[in-house]
């Protein structure tokens, strides 16, 4: 039988341990409507064992024109009655060329925004900083270059004990790099998950949470310090996960800080989906003048008409066409905005081929219909020769 007294010791033990603030930090992110994923494991890239991550926090936006947008938060909960975290920085050094002060980690299973985003990431990074609360995320004023728990003295209020001892600082990189590598893990999964399956962006940030007093520690030029607590910090470093070799933020804060915290990724996903889905729009202008993008999307719009085009040109010229085989070539005029698509088949065509072709409106209804679907376009084509070269 539990008695009271138990009861009183169990729950005093537990309130010890970090899990009252895991369900503390899960609470808020309900407030602000995330979705929760708690205790998740993955495999270590180096010791192949299982880690655990305290909590994976997502919102998803209403899907625009048929992608969804979804940040994602990879976060470390700690708790220490008996230690201060403190961070060593020094000022930013911005003619450092070999930081990148602004890491974006991402996948898509899309694979147009994987084209966006791996060109364009500066942009995205470039409206975080224009923005007014979001530029808290992304700018730095200081640099943490060590990082160290310091242990409160039993002897604190004793002037003439003032000495801190200077513990070992595991529960530190423990949360640094298991965030880290979460982050690389999920991004991992989702792709092999739902690659080609759905239309789906997705955004990583990493948090550690942290039930107790975050100091920071600034190195002056002369070797002097200005030391101060702080509600929240960000450490950016250099990290090789899975054999890739990157730089991830981690963002520190208290416990007591984290309800506002959490408020700039609020902002932040809204942010994220108008950005995102201006960046997909802005992917279609005037897209055939841009080779890149619209090999991305030829072999899917090729795919999509092969069969209605090798129908129509067979039965309106009785010329065969290999239906798997075949190739469409494109060239387009900006001089008349005008797409000119040739159909690959065994012969080359006449001016009076081509222009039946042209003057048939099923067949100009099949490519009109794969135009639009998949580039957007609705402007005028015609069916001809291309150029060679």
């Amino acid at each position: 039988m539990i008695t009271e007294e138990l009861k009183k010791q169990i729950s005093e033990a537990i309130s010890h341990t970090g899990f009252p603030l895991e369900h503390y930090i899960c609470n808020v992110l309900k407030k602000h409507q995330w979705n929760i994923i708690s205790n998740r494991y993955y495999i270590d890239d180096v010791k192949g064992t299982e880690r655990e991550i305290d909590i994976i926090a997502y919102k998803v936006s209403d899907s625009i024109d048929d992608v969804q947008y979804i940040t994602t938060l990879v976060i470390s909960c700690k708790k220490s009655e008996e230690n201060r975290w403190c961070f060593l920085t020094r000022a930013v050094d911005t003619t450092d060329g070999n930081i990148n002060w602004s890491p974006l980690h991402f996948c898509s299973t899309d694979k147009r925004f994987k084209f966006i985003l791996e060109t364009q990431n500066s942009l995205l990074v470039d409206k975080y900083l224009n923005h007014k609360a979001l530029s808290h995320l992304y700018t730095f004023s200081n640099q943490v270059f060590a990082f160290q728990i310091l242990q409160k003295s039993k002897k604190e209020k004793d002037k003439n004990r003032g000495a801190l001892c200077i513990k070992e600082n595991t529960d530190m990189y423990n949360s640094i790099i298991t965030t880290i590598k979460a982050i690389s893990s999920e991004k991992k999964s989702r792709f092999e998950r739902y690659n080609n399956q759905s239309k789906r962006c997705y955004l990583f940030y990493a948090l550690s949470i942290f039930d107790g007093e975050i100091i920071e520690s600034k190195f002056e030029n002369d070797g002097s310090q200005t030391i101060d607590s702080v509600s929240d910090i960000k450490y950016l470093n250099r990290h090789i996960v899975n054999n890739v070799d990157d730089f991830y933020i981690v963002d520190f804060t208290t416990k007591d800080n984290f309800d506002y915290r959490l408020k700039l990724y609020d902002i932040l996903h809204s942010a994220n989906t108008k950005y995102l889905s201006e960046f997909l729009n802005e992917f279609y202008e005037n897209i055939f003048q841009f080779p890149d993008r619209i090999n991305i999307l030829w072999k899917d719009f090729e795919d999509s008409i092969r069969f209605g085009v090798r129908y129509h040109v067979e039965k309106l010229l009785n010329v065969g066409i290999d239906a798997n085989k075949y190739k469409i070539w494109h060239s387009y005029y900006a001089d008349i905005q005008t797409l000119t698509l040739d159909i690959g088949g065994n012969n080359s065509l006449s001016i009076e081929q081509w222009e039946i072709l042209n003057n048939n409106e099923e067949l100009k209804q099949t490519i009109k219909t794969g135009l639009l679907k998949f580039f957007k376009y609705n402007g005028n084509f015609i069916f001809g020769e291309t150029l060679p070269f």
